[in-house]
């Protein structure tokens, strides 16, 4: 007994592998193991099954305000998201008319496509645990008219803010370089 209590006991006094043995002490517990991740954020891209690809568009809506520009982003509360308004296409639409489709859709605006803002690229797991790579284009684009009460329910709601605003707020931070990309083109705008 003597011997068995030395060597569960490192030099400095402690107790070696504490809450590893079995509770009549003849025998080591074993840990269970996980299996590899798959579904659900965190799912490692090397291990996830053969991907499928998916594809939106959007925009970043802007209007000149009194402190500079604004631009559109939609919230929700539960759980929370703050993001530009995008959306998968309708069957046989252009990335363009998706994008304003969506806009008006999520937004409750109409809106002209001005420039092409670039693309975010990103991937999920799927509900099969089947890895989808997404590719959202962004298109920047100017308010013409509607109203923001006319938004589409999916979101809580869908409010202006100021540029550096939405770059602080923005829940996916893989959309930064389009705000940015977006400011610097207003900025190259005339008032």
């Amino acid at each position: 007994m003597a011997l068995r209590a030395r060597r569960a006991r490192d030099p400095g006094g402690r107790a070696r592998g504490a809450g590893l043995r079995a509770p009549d002490d003849r025998r080591p517990a074993r840990r269970a193991r996980r299996p590899p991740r798959v579904r659900g954020r965190g799912a490692d891209p090397v291990t996830a099954p053969a991907a499928r690809t998916a594809s939106a568009a959007g925009g970043v809506v802007f209007r000149r305000g009194a402190e500079g520009p604004e631009i559109v982003v939609v919230l929700r509360h539960n759980p929370p998201l703050v993001a530009l308004p995008k959306g998968k296409p309708d069957l046989g639409e252009s990335v363009e008319q998706t994008a304003i489709r969506e806009v008006r859709e999520e937004t409750g605006l109409e809106a002209r496509i001005l420039e092409p803002l670039g693309e975010v690229r990103y991937w999920f797991p799927d509900e099969d645990g089947v890895r989808v790579d997404k590719v959202v284009t962004y298109f920047l684009m100017e308010a013409t008219g509607g109203a923001l009460e006319l938004h589409d329910h999916e979101f809580d709601e869908v409010v202006w803010v100021h540029i550096a605003e939405a770059e602080r707020r923005l829940s996916h931070r893989n959309q930064l370089h389009i705000i940015h990309r977006a400011a610097e083109l207003i900025g190259k705008m005339p008032a």
